[in-house]
């Protein structure tokens, strides 16, 4: 799981790093294949690959199509900033739906990505690239302001905090609520249960902060070798590897559960087979 990344990093003679593992596998292996958002994450300071990425996520925005039809508002057109967020989510209440928003993974969505998403800092000794001295420093004045934006929100029944974790997940595609910020790996089940049309977009932002939108925070997991194993035991690993790094089975892997492609090539395939035109 992602979230385990600096733990394992950490973690020293408990791992082979991956690298080690596809050279003595006699597996080919180049680090410039992947997605460079992605690879630099699970590539330790010194330009050692440490993990395979296996399936990366980042944080977009759900909207119901046909809820935004039936309040008035334009079906192909996602809010793109928090303030059209709000008017959306108002008309939306007023058309009759009892929640116009929620999240999921509230500290990932409205914390790290908010922060990188607008060029802020979420932690000290920038964001804990700098040392291991970081301190968590969310508490600036955009991180405030958007709170207390989020807070208002939810006094006035635009916003539904639906807990913690994943927990809002299922209050999307069943059609409870008509506006989400959540993960991509979202997309399987959305595809799969949703009964009614819908739209995916990007991260919502204050326009009057400079620098937004700039990126969002890698989710998703990868995949460690442990060390201490037989040789052959790593050539079985690196096979394995080898064979999720094929673009069909990346790009199949991609459109199947919204978790993006690490590799540039398994991207290219899913582009040149028309997917994004029927997904934008």
């Amino acid at each position: 799981y992602e979230v385990g990344t600096a733990t394992m990093m950490a973690a020293k003679g408990a791992i082979k790093p991956v690298g080690e593992v596809m050279t003595e596998g006699g597996a080919k292996f180049d680090t410039k294949a992947y997605i460079p958002a992605v690879a630099g994450y699970y590539t330790a300071p010194n330009g050692q690959m440490l993990s395979f990425p296996f399936n990366s996520s980042t944080t977009i925005f759900y909207y119901n199509k046909d809820a935004f039809k039936a309040a008035g508002l334009d079906p192909e057109k996602a809010p793109k900033t928090w303030p059209e967020v709000v008017l959306a989510a108002g008309k939306l209440k007023a058309s009759g739906h009892k929640c116009p928003f929620t999240t999921s993974w509230v500290s990932w969505t409205q914390l790290e990505s908010f922060s990188t998403w607008h060029n802020t800092l979420f932690a000290t000794q920038n964001n804990g690239f700098g040392g291991t001295s970081a301190r968590l420093a969310f508490n600036s004045p955009l991180h405030v302001r958007h709170f207390e934006n989020l807070a208002n929100m939810s006094k006035q029944g635009l916003f539904v905090y639906k807990g913690r974790a994943n927990a809002a997940d299922v209050s999307f595609p069943s059609g409870e609520c008509a506006m989400m910020t959540g993960s991509s790996g979202l997309y399987a089940r959305v595809s799969k249960e949703a009964k009614f049309a819908y739209g995916i977009g990007q991260l919502p932002y204050y326009p009057d902060v400079a620098g937004a939108p700039q990126n969002t925070v890698i989710g998703g997991a990868s995949l460690w070798a442990m060390a201490g194993k037989k040789p052959v035991e790593y050539k079985g690993v690196a096979a394995f590897f080898n064979y999720l790094s094929q673009p069909e089975v990346q790009s199949a892997s991609h459109k199947r559960t919204g978790y993006l492609p690490i590799t540039m090539a398994a991207f290219e395939l899913t582009e040149k087979s028309g997917f994004y035109k029927q997904n934008p």
